[in-house]
């Protein structure tokens, strides 16, 4: 299983390595067979990238993995009954010709990125766990056999085990029984899954407890030294911890695993926290953060470390505190001011990306102001570009032996630009 995976080059404990993705990836402008890692994994909604189509994925950037939620798939009609395994394998071309991601890598998850969806454990249940399916109040049953079942359909190229995710404000007996459970779900999952194709990937559980990351690491860690797993997503987050509860469980959880396979992270994809994963020795970031501030008209300039024309101090922008919690510094452009309304600059400097080359600040204030949705598609598009680029830069920091120095001036200068607008600088 490690031949998918190499470590091409390190600083400090953060790696540059390979992913090989041979079962659908083909060569060409689409997708690659080789991905590099850090590089993030890219939520999709059914299927597709929110306000996205996947014929446009391409303008975005090819280093990237694209997360399949089990949950958009486990149930097509509810009133019928009708399984999202049934449809898929009828089709006859799996998940990447079904939604048109041809080329693409994708990975079979149990929870989308950036959600509150949360998996119920039935205790008496060895093999079952209960979802809430997403924008609906209806839950569905997926057992081991539903998830091979779907995954066999799709021929994801990873896949995750069910597991089950220790509440918030968990007690200690939570997080410990979260671990056992979710082991259990994995030995399930290598009994079963016979000739079910894909790579599976070892949860590791056990909220936000040093002790008991480090725990189901360990033991998860155990099982793929018989050759059962081919990577780790370490899940669980997302749910309102604090920035030290994060740092202690991530590392708890890193010093347990091998090193010659890869390791995903669920939950926040922020700059600040994405850097501080690779620095901690993660591969790969399951992340909402490009859709999430486009949602508020924000086009980010991450890989730019300067206080851009147009960035208003937040106290001064009309939007809510959630955009200001995911941005908080000069590294964007609020395209909702007005002052963007007769301007003719690209949507950011020097930018090589689509929306960048073919629009101005003016006709994006513009769709934003009519309400337009492809104000959003095109914010998108320049967003997952910009992201990328900034993975790429951290990538090359690593490869050229200072990735340190490159995460304390990203940090400084996101802090400086923060505090001269007048905001503080979120964790």
């Amino acid at each position: 299983m490690s031949g998918n995976f190499h470590v091409e080059a390190r600083s400090g404990k953060a790696r540059i390595g390979s992913i090989k993705c041979s079962n659908n990836c083909e060569q060409g402008f689409q997708g690659r067979k080789v991905l590099d890692t850090p590089c993030a994994l890219v939520l999709t909604r059914k299927g597709s990238l929110p306000n996205v189509t996947n014929e446009l994925f391409p303008l975005t950037s090819r280093e990237a993995l694209v997360q399949i939620s089990l949950l958009d798939f486990a149930v097509f009609n509810a009133n019928d009954a009708l399984g999202g395994a049934e449809v898929i394998s009828q089709y006859g071309k799996g998940v990447h010709g079904f939604c048109s991601l041809k080329g693409r890598s994708t990975i079979l998850s149990v929870r989308a990125a950036g959600s509150q969806e949360f998996l119920f454990d039935v205790g008496a249940r060895k093999d079952l766990i209960v979802g809430e399916l997403r924008g609906q109040t209806q839950r569905v049953k997926v057992t081991v056999d539903d998830l091979l079942a779907l995954q066999q359909a799709m021929s994801c190229e990873f896949f995750e085990h069910l597991s089950v995710a220790a509440p918030p404000n968990a007690s200690k007996k939570q997080h410990e029984s979260s671990v056992w459970r979710s082991l259990g779900f994995l030995d399930e999952t290598i009994s079963r899954r016979s000739s079910c194709k894909g790579q599976l990937l070892g949860v590791v559980q056990g909220g936000f407890e040093a002790e008991y990351r480090s725990l189901s690491a360990k033991k998860t860690a155990e099982r793929a030294a018989t050759g059962a797993i081919g990577g780790f997503m370490i899940s669980g987050f997302g749910f309102g911890e604090t920035p030290d509860q994060w740092e202690t469980a991530v590392a708890a959880a890193v010093v347990e695993l091998p090193d010659e396979l890869p390791r995903i992270l669920t939950g926040d994809g922020s700059p600040e926290r994405v850097l501080r994963a690779i620095e901690l020795g993660i591969d790969v970031f399951d992340c909402s953060y490009p859709f999430d501030v486009a949602e508020f008209g924000i086009a980010l300039a991450l890989e730019s470390g300067k206080v851009l024309p147009g960035s208003a101090p937040f106290a001064q922008q009309p939007f809510s505190r959630c955009a200001y919690d995911l941005c908080g510094s000069g590294q964007h452009v609020n395209l909702n001011d007005g002052e963007h309304e007769l301007s003719r600059q690209q949507i950011i400097d020097k930018c090589t990306c689509y929306a960048c080359i073919k629009h101005t600040r003016g006709y994006l204030h513009h769709l934003l102001r009519v309400q337009e949705m492809l104000a959003e598609t095109l914010i998108c598009i320049h967003n997952l570009f910009n992201y990328n680029s900034f993975l790429k830069a951290a990538r090359e920091s690593i490869r050229a032996g200072n990735f340190d120095e490159f995460r304390s001036n990203f940090i400084r200068k996101r802090r400086q630009d923060a505090v001269s607008q007048g905001s503080s600088y979120p964790q």
